[in-house]
């Protein structure tokens, strides 16, 4: 890495004179800006020109410019940062925590399973997701989200391998326990890295670009796993955690290579611009602040009310997404093939849901959109306790798709407008608590409701009257909480 001041006396143009060489080439992280600062404060006007590696020059020196761009390098860093973002939300929700309904049908026969059982099943996936999400903000504080998500990744494989090995309801209890903790290390920290790398007003299309990853996950299981039902026989749901568990562990390598802590850690500023200027001076003192804020962040009632609304998202999805294939073998007569062409194609749909609404918010406002979401949901879940109809289900369950990630792309958007970017990971973890808690209690209710009265119409119903409380807490909300001065 080459150090340079700003101007050199008897010089014109770009031609600049290192004054200084480091040994190594270490990214300028928080680390390194500390350390400039400490070295040169007397000499405010220096400032870091990086060595960075250019495809056809080797290594360049380039200046760092207001938009994170700079000379030999045209992509953005946080680009790549998202695009590895939406892939490690496809496998640790999209396949870690989905895929679940389609190969539940099959798995419930082989190990003889009720539908109470299923649902603890996927309870468990859930309540390690609730546990995991319970603490990793603060890790990810502490040692940084990169750390946190590749560790969480190599969890979710390790789940899903113990999954395809399952016997009987406790190992498959322990198997998707694992996953779920997993699944809550990675998309928690995930969801918070990304918005860190994105100015204010670009945050919630990026946070809505990174549900993509969740319909993509849908869509992969609803024609993944049936081709392998259908391959292997009897031992396909076995084969479909196998090589689901293959491409978590391919997507876990991709992000210990690509994902960095912050703009700062790999020599850039946010994706449009530092909301508020840099300071190298206030490094150490934000870093400080972040930790004790962090406990601070618990306490506040803005984020309980966002945490409430979150629960009822949290509860009302869960039975749709665990039961709907099962709905559909069961009760509308669709064939498995037929169910997983119609989950494919919700998955499909879905993708835009993200980016669609959280775009729309960034336009319009959060809890307004919020509203919107949530009535739509409700409205599509309680017509679907009313009716039977083929047509009707595949035009319903059409439109909940384009709804169904919006809500956790808001919320991750909402987090950082009212805590900053610093602090958006932990405050992210938070509201997820809640949301985890929805999760939790929603497939053991929703399995027992049916094993009881044989039917899906109740669990919908009950799943619609969520949504429908989640549009009217929606409107209590604030638009904007600033709780720290530092961004």
């Amino acid at each position: 890495m080459l150090i340079y001041p700003k101007k050199v006396a008897g010089q014109s143009g770009n031609v600049l004179r290192p004054t200084i060489k480091l040994k190594t080439f270490e990214p300028v992280g928080l680390y390194t800006a500390k350390y400039l600062h400490g070295r040169y404060k007397k000499r405010p006007h220096s400032y870091i020109m990086i060595a960075m590696l250019n495809s056809t020059t080797g290594f360049a020196a380039g200046k760092s410019s207001t938009n994170g761009t700079s000379t030999g390098r045209r992509i953005h860093y946080g680009i790549w940062v998202l695009i590895v973002g939406i892939l490690t939300v496809f496998g640790s929700i999209g396949l870690g925590r989905f895929a679940i309904g389609m190969i539940i049908p099959e798995m419930g026969i082989a190990l003889s399973l009720t539908n109470t059982q299923l649902g603890l099943i996927v309870s468990g996936t859930f309540f390690g997701y609730l546990a995991s999400t319970a603490v990793s903000g603060h890790l990810s504080s502490l040692y940084g989200p990169k750390k946190v998500i590749a560790g969480s990744m190599f969890l979710i494989v390790f789940g899903m391998l113990m999954a395809s090995s399952a016997t009987g309801f406790g190992m498959a209890v322990a198997g998707q326990l694992l996953i779920g903790i997993g699944t809550g290390g990675s998309n928690v920290p995930t969801m918070g890295l990304v918005t860190r790398w994105y100015a204010r007003k670009f945050r919630g299309t990026a946070s809505g670009l990174m549900t993509v990853g969740s319909g993509l996950g849908f869509a992969l299981a609803g024609t993944l796993v049936p081709f392998l039902i259908a391959f292997y026989g009897t031992d396909g749901w076995r084969a479909s955690w196998f090589y689901l568990g293959a491409i978590v562990l391919a997507i876990a390598f991709l992000g210990v290579l690509v994902f960095r802590n912050s703009p700062g850690e790999a020599g850039h500023e946010p994706v449009g611009g530092a909301d508020v200027a840099p300071d190298v001076s206030r490094v150490e003192s934000l870093l400080a602040a972040s930790r004790l804020n962090t406990k601070a962040l618990y306490r506040s009632r803005s984020l309980a009310k966002l945490g409430a609304t979150y629960f009822m998202y949290g509860f009302s999805y869960v039975i749709f997404t665990t039961f709907f294939a099962k709905y559909l073998i069961e009760e509308v007569g669709f064939s498995a093939a037929r169910a997983g062409g119609l989950w494919s194609t919700i998955g499909a749909v879905s993708i835009v849901s993200g980016f669609l609404w959280g775009m729309l918010s960034d336009k319009v406002g959060r809890k307004q959109v919020l509203f919107i979401v949530y009535l739509l949901q409700g409205l599509a879940l309680a017509a679907l306790s009313f009716t039977k109809d083929p047509g009707l289900v595949v035009a319903v369950s059409l439109v909940y798709a384009l709804t169904l990630w919006s809500v956790p792309a808001i919320m991750a958007a909402t987090c950082a407008d009212y805590v900053g970017g610093v602090l958006a990971p932990a405050a992210f973890a938070i509201v997820t608590l809640y949301f985890g808690a929805g999760q939790v209690i929603s497939p053991w209710i929703s399995g027992y409701i049916v094993d009881v009265t044989g039917n899906f119409s109740v669990p919908f119903m009950v799943s619609a009257a969520a949504g429908f409380a989640g549009a009217a807490l929606s409107l209590m909300l604030s638009e904007r909480v600033d709780m720290t001065a530092k961004r």
